[in-house]
């Protein structure tokens, strides 16, 4: 049997600490001369940065953004929506940039004001950044401005003299990630493994993370999964893998100009090989008997496999929710009684269906089909389908049929705290509470904490991510708290997002 150590041991050390460096280089710097700058290309994770900075900030902030080809600043409030605009002619900017820093005084606390897109406004940006610069020295609250655009800034002579440091984005080379990646792999798993991502396979990954280390680590992790889970190994990755992942993430990436790349390549295919490649155009268009092809005798096409005849022993769902949870075991090693060298808990019952649906988690159903017994994963649950891995292969299957079959019986696989107790309370150990304080910090995207106490601000954050997850806000984390906590950090198996489905195999 084979367990990792750590189910979270994709998050490289090199990555996370580039990213908070570049983080504490930036808050040092808003903190001394009041202005950052942080430069890259469209989609190399440069705003999803400064958003970092702006969780980080104790004070208020003010977010505005430029937009191409229009010559104003747009405020935006956390929502996203538009609440005011300033107007960046020649004749109005100066005044009413004054103004609107004269209001930032106005709030009383230390005051954050983010300029997204200012590529887009390099023209008019050095004046801004002087005015500020001069605001700043009598300010009587502290006031910092943080700058985020293209490389076109870098030319931005004027901008430069006033502030010539700048944070380039990417913070490392695709090279230098898939050469962490690999080794790390190597290390801890043998060279069999060791080339199992690509240059391109991370390009990918790191275009569709937007430079977000949590997100890119994330996608490595579950990318390795999908291979375990469909192919009892994660030495061979495939661009299926690689996308299924991304799509799991959320961040889907989508090129207008792949797709007409993709569309034009087809057409160019079918100009090539004819009409008589689209046998749905055959009556309409007919094929010329110079390209008919001769009739092969005895060619009768094979049925299609019926879920009722594939083997799916309890074992071998056992063995696959193990590899849902990222864990790869023998099917001879695939009991409940593996489950706690995981730092998992095993649960065995019955329930219904929308309270299975609820817990977000993959679940093994017992299904009765005739006079056979089938075990399945439910990897997705939807409105009206649900998809299954039985035997080797993932099933989509229609929710009545699902009903009829499955008696209620499930076996799944939850994440207690790390020292194994299945509830946290005042009475726990200080290292649990730690543990809780700051796991609910990054679920509620709140700063970290060093607290070991269990006191009423303590309470209030338990009952506040209970409320956010539909849980009874009771102040007391027991099974159910743990598991939605688990899910927000993403460090759990879990459903596949009723919109969207698993690659399939066979419909039933």
């Amino acid at each position: 049997m084979k367990l990792p150590v750590d189910e979270s041991w994709f998050n490289y050390e090199f990555i996370f600490d580039t990213y908070r460096t570049a983080k504490d280089y930036l808050n040092n710097e808003l903190f001394l001369s009041g202005i950052g700058l942080i430069i890259g290309e469209a989609g190399c994770g440069k705003t999803r940065l400064a958003k970092e900075i702006l969780h980080d900030n104790q004070g208020e902030f003010l977010l505005l953004s430029a937009r191409k080809g229009n010559d104003e600043l747009l405020l935006i409030d956390s929502s996203r929506e538009t609440v005011n605009k300033i107007n960046l002619r020649s004749s109005f900017s100066l005044s009413l940039w004054e103004k609107f820093l004269y209001e930032t005084q106005k709030i009383n606390t230390p005051v954050l004001i983010v300029l997204d897109n200012a590529h887009f406004i390099n023209p008019q940006l050095s004046a801004l950044v002087y005015l500020f610069c001069e605001f700043r020295k009598h300010a009587a609250h502290s006031l910092a401005l943080l700058i985020v655009g293209g490389k076109e800034l870098l030319k931005n002579k004027s901008l430069n003299d006033l502030h010539p440091k700048a944070l380039q984005m990417p913070l490392y080379d695709e090279r230098s990630c898939l050469a962490v990646i690999n080794k790390t792999i190597m290390e801890r798993e043998g060279e069999a493994h060791a080339a199992a991502f690509t240059l391109p396979f991370i390009k990918y990954i790191q275009g569709a993370a937007k430079g977000n280390p949590e997100k890119m680590t994330h996608i490595v992790n579950a990318a390795r999964q999908i291979a375990w889970i469909e192919q009892g190994s994660a030495a061979s990755l495939r661009w299926r893998h690689i996308r299924l992942a991304v799509r799991e993430s959320g961040k889907t990436q989508r090129s207008r100009k792949a797709m007409l790349s993709l569309l034009i390549g087809y057409a160019g295919f079918a100009l090539l090989l004819g009409w008589h490649c689209t046998g749905v155009l055959s009556p309409y268009l007919p094929v010329p008997s110079w390209l008919e092809q001769e009739p092969v005798a005895g060619m009768i096409p094979a049925p299609p496999p019926v879920i009722e005849e594939q083997p799916a022993t309890e074992r071998q769902a056992m063995q696959q929710l193990f590899r849902t949870w990222g864990y790869d075991v023998a099917e001879d090693d695939a009991w409940c009684d593996q489950t706690p060298r995981a730092g998992l808990q095993c649960e065995t019952s019955k329930a219904d269906y929308d309270a299975l649906k609820q817990q977000s988690l993959p679940w093994i159903a017992q299904l009765h089909l005739g006079d056979k017994t089938r075990y399945a994963v439910v990897i997705r649950m939807g409105k009206d389908e649900l998809d299954l891995l039985l035997g080797k292969q993932t099933w989509t299957v229609k929710k009545s049929w699902f009903l009829a079959a499955w008696k209620g019986e499930y076996t799944l696989f939850w994440k207690p705290a790390p020292s194994g107790r299945t509830s946290v309370t005042a009475a726990s150990p200080d290292e649990d509470i730690l543990w809780l304080n700051k796991m609910l910090s990054r679920a509620l995207h709140l700063p970290l904490t060093q607290e070991a106490r269990w006191n009423a601000l303590l309470v209030q954050k338990i009952k506040r991510f209970q409320q956010s997850k539909g849980l009874r806000p009771d102040g007391t984390p027991g099974k159910a708290t743990l598991i939605q906590l688990w899910l927000s950090v993403e460090q759990s198996a879990t459903l596949v997002p009723e919109n969207e489905s698993a690659e399939k195999g066979e419909t039933q």
